[in-house]
C-alpha cells in the first residue's frame, strides 16, 4: 500500500512540473492540458505541429526505485521538447557505450588478450538440435574421441552466423568445454553492429528473494560506475531502439536457476526474481524487437520447453587444424616453433587435443613447464595430463594442499561418476570427500543444479562437472591404478575394462601401468636431494603395481596377438577396431621393447584399416607400430578412412622405415592435400598402388583424381626407381614405368668414373639416394 501511494504522490508531482512547463509545450495561448487517467498520463497541446507516441512504458525515478509510467497511443507532445529528449538519451546511451567498452578492455586485459591476439573462428554448423537429437542426452557420460564435424546443415561463416542472428532473433551457441563459446560471442559483441548487452550466468546466481527488474538487470547492476539520471535516459532509449540493440547471455549451463515454461507476464518495471526477467526475454515478452543469443553446453539447452527454444542453433566445434596451430604460435610465444616441433616429431597425437582451446592452453603451458620440472619430453597423452595435475601445486588455490592426497580423492570422484554413466558430480560427493569447489576450480566447474526446466536435482545442491572430459578419464584411471586391490582389478579388467564405455580410461590406465619410468626417475631424484627415507610401504606399494602391470601387459598383448592371426585368416570390421584401440594402448605404454613385439604380430597377409575413419592420432598408432614391421606386408588397406595429409604423412613416415615392403596399397576415396608423401613411399611398395580418388578437391571435398600435374611427378618418381614392377592406378589409366633402371651404373657419366674404386662410391651413394626419402 506504501509502495502505491509513493506512486501517487511521484506522478501528482511530475504533473505540477509538466503543467509549469504547459505554455512552453502548447499553444501561444497555452491552451494544452493534462489529465491523469486510469494512471496513464495524456498530453493534449493543441498544436498542429505535435506527434503521436505508440504505447510504451516510460521509467521515472522514485527513491532509487522506478514506477511505471505508461504513455498509451494517441497522445502528443511537440517537437521540441521530443527533440530534447531524444539528445538527452542519445547521450545516455553513448556514454553506456563507452562504459561497455571499457569494461570489455579492462576483461581483455585480466584474460591477458591482446590486441595482437589472432582471430580464428571454430567451425560451426547449423543443427537441427531438437529434431534429430544428435547429441547424447544431458548428463550422460560418452567416451572421448577425435571427433570429425557433426553432420548439420552445412558449415557457416562468421559473417553468416552474424546475419543469421539478425534473421532470427533468438538463437544459441553451443558447444563442449573450452571450445570456445565466450570468445565467440565477444567477437560477436564487437561486430553485431548495435547496442550490445553482455550478460554472464554466473554472475546472475541470486538467491530466490533477490528480485529485479529489466532496467536493473541490463544497467544498474551492469554498470554502478554510471549515475541514476543517465541510467534513466539510456533504457529509455532501448525501450525507443529496440531494433537497435543485441542482448548476450553467456552460460547458460552455470546458472544455478532455471528458465520457466510460463514466466508470469508482467511490466518491464516490475521487480521479479532473475529466472522470470530472463525467461520473459527469451520468449519475446520483454524487448521482442532485440536480438538475444545465449550460450551453453549442449545438455542444458535439451530440457528447454517449446517456447523457451531458440529459433535456430549453432554448434561450435573445435578449431580447424591451421586456425589451431596460429593459436598456437600466439599462446607459446617465442618459444612456439621449437615446441611445435618438438610436439609433432614426439606426440603428435597431441594435436588432436589441440584442436580444443581449452586442451590446446594445457598443452602449452605443460610442455613450457618442463623446464621448471625437469621432467622429460612429453610423448603421451597420459604423461601429458599427468603434468597438468602436477602443475596444481604452483595453483594459487591449491599450492597449501597435498597435491597427492587431492588426486587421490579426484580419482575417487571421478572413477564414481564414469561408472555410473555421468559427467555431473553432486556437492554433496565433493563434501564427502572433503573437497569444496573453491579448492578443485582449476580443474572443475560449477554448473546448473537442475534437471529439465524448473525441477532441481537436489534441495541446496551445487552441480560440478571437471573442465575437461579428459581429465575425468585420467583420474578415474588414476583410481583404478594406484587405488584398486589386485583382485578387484583383475576382475574389473575382465569385465568392465575391454567395453566401449571405458575406451579411454582403458589408455590411461594403460599409460600409468607401464610407463612409469619418467615419474619414477623424477621421485627418486627429489628423495636423494631431501635424503628421505623409502617406506616399507613405498616398496609393497611398487610390487603391487608391477604386479598389476605384469599382468595387464600379458593379457593385452595376448589378445592383441589373436586378433592380428584372425584379422589374417577371416578379416572382420570389429577385428580391426580391436586392433587399432590396441595399438593406441601400445602408444601410452610408451616402450620400444613392447613396440616392437606389436610389429612382429603385424598382421602380413590383410593388414586392412579400410573404413575406418583415421584422425592424426590414430594414423600416429599405427604408424609407431608399422615402421618396426620387417616382413613383407601382402595387403595394406586405407580405402575411405577420411584421412588428410596431416594424418597420412605418419603412415609414409612408417613406411619409408619399414625394414620390410608391401605388395599391394589401397588408398582411395581419402581427402589427401598434395602428392610429395605418396612419391616418397613408391620405393616400398612392390606390385600395384591403387589411389583414385584420394584427393580433396577445390571445394575442400574428397573425391579428386589426380591432375596432370600429380601424375607427372608420379612418373617421375617411378622412373627413378631402381627395376620396380610398381603400377599405381590413378583412375583415369595405369602409371607404369617407362625408363627402366636395371642397374645404378647407368646413372654415372663416364667422365666422373675415373676409376672402379670412384665408380664403386658413386654407386652406393645414388643407391642411397634412390631409397631414401625425399
Amino acid at each position: 500500500m506504501e509502495n502505491v501511494l509513493e506512486s501517487q504522490r511521484v506522478i501528482t508531482e511530475q504533473l505540477t512540473d509538466l503543467t509549469s512547463q504547459l505554455p512552453q509545450i502548447g499553444t501561444e495561448a497555452g491552451s494544452g492540458n493534462i489529465t491523469l487517467q486510469q494512471n496513464f498520463v495524456t498530453i493534449d497541446s493543441g498544436n498542429k505541429n505535435e506527434f503521436n507516441i505508440s504505447s510504451c512504458p516510460i521509467q521515472t525515478v522514485a527513491g532509487g526505485g522506478v514506477i511505471d509510467r505508461e504513455i498509451p497511443a494517441g497522445t502528443s507532445r511537440t517537437g521540441s521538447v521530443r527533440e530534447k529528449d531524444t539528445a538527452l538519451m542519445k547521450q545516455a546511451i553513448e556514454e553506456v557505450i563507452e562504459a561497455i567498452a571499457v569494461k570489455r578492455k579492462v576483461n581483455a586485459i585480466y584474460s591477458h588478450q591482446n590486441h595482437d591476439t589472432p582471430v580464428v573462428t571454430p567451425r560451426l554448423s547449423k543443427v537441427s538440435f531438437y529434431e534429430g537429437g544428435f547429441l547424447p542426452d544431458g548428463d550422460v557420460y560418452t567416451p572421448s574421441t577425435d571427433r570429425s564435424l557433426i553432420g548439420g546443415q552445412g558449415d557457416l561463416t562468421f559473417e553468416e552466423l552474424i546475419q543469421l542472428w539478425k534473421e532470427k532473433r533468438y538463437i544459441a551457441l553451443i558447444g563442449d568445454p573450452g571450445c570456445g563459446k565466450t570468445v565467440l560471442s565477444d567477437r560477436l559483441e564487437t561486430r553485431c553492429g548495435c547496442v550490445c548487452f553482455h550478460l554472464k550466468f554466473m554472475n546472475l546466481n541470486y538467491d530466490s528473494a533477490t528480485l529485479i527488474t529489466l532496467k536493473e538487470l541490463l544497467l544498474d547492476f551492469a554498470h554502478p560506475e554510471l549515475d541514476q539520471h543517465t541510467r534513466d535516459l539510456a533504457f529509455e532509449w532501448v525501450m525507443k531502439n529496440q531494433s537497435k540493440c543485441s542482448i548476450m547471455l553467456d552460460g547458460y549451463d552455470q546458472a544455478r536457476w532455471a528458465m520457466k515454461e510460463n514466466p508470469p507476464k508482467v511490466s518491464y518495471v516490475t521487480k521479479s526474481c532473475v529466472s522470470d526477467v530472463i525467461s520473459n526475454l527469451c520468449c519475446g515478452n520483454f524487448l521482442p524487437m532485440t536480438q538475444v543469443l545465449v550460450t551453453s553446453r549442449p545438455y542444458m539447452m535439451l530440457p528447454l520447453p517449446i517456447r523457451l527454444r531458440p529459433h535456430t542453433t549453432v554448434y561450435i566445434q573445435d578449431l580447424n587444424f591451421n586456425d589451431m596451430r596460429v593459436l598456437f604460435h600466439r599462446i607459446a610465444g617465442a618459444k612456439a616453433e621449437v615446441l611445435w616441433d618438438t610436439i609433432n616429431k614426439n606426440a603428435p597425437q597431441l594435436l588432436s587435443l589441440c584442436l580444443n582451446p581449452l586442451m590446446l592452453n594445457y598443452t602449452v603451458n605443460a610442455y613450457l613447464s618442463q623446464e621448471d620440472t625437469k621432467i622429460d619430453v612429453i610423448t603421451t597423452s597420459t604423461q601429458l595430463f599427468s603434468t597438468v595435475l602436477e602443475m596444481l601445486r604452483r595453483s594459487k588455490h591449491t599450492k597449501h594442499a597435498d597435491i597427492t592426497n587431492l588426486r587421490e580423492k579426484l580419482g575417487q570422484i571421478a572413477y564414481k561418476a564414469t561408472r555410473a554413466g555421468t559427467v555431473l558430480i553432486t556437492d554433496r560427493e565433493m563434501k564427502a570427500q572433503g573437497l569444496d569447489a573453491s579448492l578443485v576450480q582449476d580443474v572443475m566447474v560449477c554448473v546448473m543444479g537442475y534437471r529439465g526446466c524448473t525441477d532441481k536435482l537436489y534441495d541446496d545442491d551445487t552441480l560440478l562437472c571437471f573442465s575437461h572430459q579428459c581429465l575425468q578419464e585420467y583420474l578415474s584411471a588414476h583410481h583404478i591404478v594406484f587405488d584398486m586391490a589386485f583382485g578387484d582389478f583383475k576382475k574389473f579388467v575382465k569385465e568392465k575394462l575391454d567395453t566401449d564405455h571405458w575406451a579411454v580410461v582403458r589408455r590411461f590406465v594403460s599409460g600409468l601401468l607401464i610407463d612409469n619410468k619418467r615419474y619414477k626417475e623424477k621421485r627418486v631424484i627429489i628423495r636423494r636431494r631431501l635424503n628421505i627415507p623409502r617406506p616399507e610401504a613405498l616398496y609393497r606399494f611398487r610390487a603391487a603395481r608391477k604386479l598389476k602391470g605384469d599382468w595387464y601387459l600379458q593379457n593385452t598383448l595376448s589378445k592383441y596377438r589373436k586378433l592380428c592371426a584372425r584379422q589374417d585368416q577371416r578379416p572382420k570390421d570389429s577385428t580391426k577396431k580391436r586392433i587399432l584401440d590396441i595399438m593406441m594402448q601400445g602408444r601410452e605404454f610408451n616402450s620400444r621393447e613392447i613396440t616392437k613385439y606389436m610389429a612382429s604380430c603385424f598382421p602380413s597377409i590383410n593388414a586392412n584399416f579400410s573404413f575406418t575413419s583415421l584422425s592424426i592420432s590414430e594414423a600416429h598408432a599405427i604408424g609407431l607400430i608399422l615402421r618396426h614391421v620387417s616382413k613383407k606386408v601382402f595387403r595394406l588397406g586405407f580405402y575411405n578412412c577420411s584421412m588428410d595429409s596431416n594424418a597420412f604423412v605418419h603412415i609414409c613416415d612408417a613406411i619409408i622405415n619399414m625394414r620390410g615392403t608391401v605388395d599391394e596399397m589401397y588408398i582411395m576415396c581419402n581427402n589427401l592435400s598434395s602428392v610429395e608423401d605418396i612419391c616418397r613411399i613408391l620405393v616400398k611398395i612392390n606390385c600395384r598402388l591403387t589411389m583414385w580418388g584420394c584427393f580433396n578437391d577445390e571445394a575442400g571435398g574428397m573425391g579428386r583424381n589426380a591432375n596432370e600435374h600429380e601424375q607427372r611427378l608420379l612418373q617421375q618418381s617411378l622412373n627413378s626407381i631402381v627395376s620396380t614392377e610398381l603400377e599405381i592406378d590413378v583412375g583415369t589409366h595405369i602409371i607404369r614405368q617407362t625408363i627402366r633402371r636395371k642397374t645404378v651404373h647407368s646413372f654415372i657419366t663416364p667422365h666422373t668414373a675415373q676409376t672402379d674404386r670412384e665408380a664403386q662410391s658413386l654407386s652406393a651413394i645414388i643407391e642411397r639416394q634412390c631409397t631414401a626419402p625425399s
